[in-house]
């Protein structure tokens, strides 16, 4: 009996991401949304370090539609090397459905309509992590070599503009959309991902919440991330979270055990808390203000009510 040699798997295709652009309504003051002289006054006290907040006219759908094209224009492939667009809102899942005849007039007039489409669901504010872990499998299992992501929603309807505002965490939402693609290649994209897209959920959590329960697994998440690229979170040079409060990513902060000055928490006192979109904002706005270089490291991490994302992008 003869043993044949048994090949070695295969490296896992890497995965990268870039040409993020969001769209986002205009800066509002508080005063404008939130009637409540002591509810301004906390949103703005130092733990918390809101000032104005994202609000705009437009729909949620409208603003996704400016964001893809704003994503498109800024890469050089043509639109029918999209394979394929995951859509990420909570609104989507408060409304019971998506818009079936925007959906299909928007992708023929963005040149789309070849791209097979998902809606992700079920996934709160952890979104762009759920839409991500989808768009990375595909490309790393060779099934697409472009997917584009797009997140967005509005505080309005089933989806509040204040939340929790006689709890001790209180926090403001924004109106914005986000995109950006993930692909095969490095052409004309920004950061490899490192290690794995890593989401946790505790259904638990969905029928009794409980911060410490939260807090146990989001160290779970977070140290899973981190071994998935064999790496520390003292490699890691910017903590990108979601748009809570300054009190909530400084919990944050001390959880993955990282000094303050690692999380970029600027807007915060802009755009206030845009669901889906917070990560892929604040990745934008931490490249302008922060510039990560060649070879430094951004985790990004995103909150839902039972569910948790995080992941490690490298620059390029």
């Amino acid at each position: 009996m003869t043993i044949r040699p048994v090949a070695p798997p295969a490296a896992p295709r890497p995965v990268y991401l870039g040409a993020l652009r969001y769209e986002a309504g205009e800066l509002v003051a508080l005063e404008e949304v939130v009637p409540s002289d002591a509810t301004r006054a906390r949103l703005r006290h130092a733990d918390h370090g809101a000032d104005t907040l994202a609000r705009s006219s437009r729909s949620a759908l409208d603003l996704a539609q400016a964001a893809i094209e704003s994503c498109l224009k800024s890469d050089a492939r043509p639109r029918e090397a999209i394979d394929a667009v995951i859509l990420a809102s909570n609104g989507l899942d408060a409304a019971g459905g998506l818009d079936l005849a925007w959906l299909g007039e928007s992708s023929l007039r963005l040149g789309l309509s070849r791209a097979v489409h998902y809606h992700v669901g079920m996934a709160g504010c952890a979104g762009f992590h759920w839409a991500a872990r989808l768009a990375a499998s595909l490309v790393a299992a060779d099934q697409c070599d472009s997917v584009l992501i797009v997140t967005f929603d509005k505080g309005e309807g089933a989806l509040q503009r204040l939340y929790g505002e006689d709890t001790d965490f209180p926090y403001l939402t924004g109106d914005a959309a986000a995109a950006c693609l993930v692909g095969g290649s490095p052409q004309g994209l920004d950061y490899r991902l490192q290690g794995k897209i890593v989401n946790v959920w505790d259904g638990a959590q969905a029928i009794r919440p409980s911060l410490d329960a939260e807090v146990g697994c989001i160290y779970e998440l977070l140290t899973t991330t981190c071994a998935s690229a064999g790496l520390s979170m003292d490699d890691v040079d910017t903590f990108i979270t979601n748009n809570y409060s300054l009190d909530m990513s400084r919990l944050y902060c001390q959880i993955a055990g990282v000094g303050e000055a690692k999380a970029f928490t600027q807007t915060i006192a802009t755009h206030a808390h845009c669901f889906g979109s917070d990560n892929l904002i604040n990745l934008h706005h931490a490249q302008k203000r922060l510039p990560l270089t060649a070879g430094q490291r951004a985790m990004l991490f995103s909150a839902g009510p039972f569910q948790w994302g995080a992941c490690i992008l490298e620059k390029l």
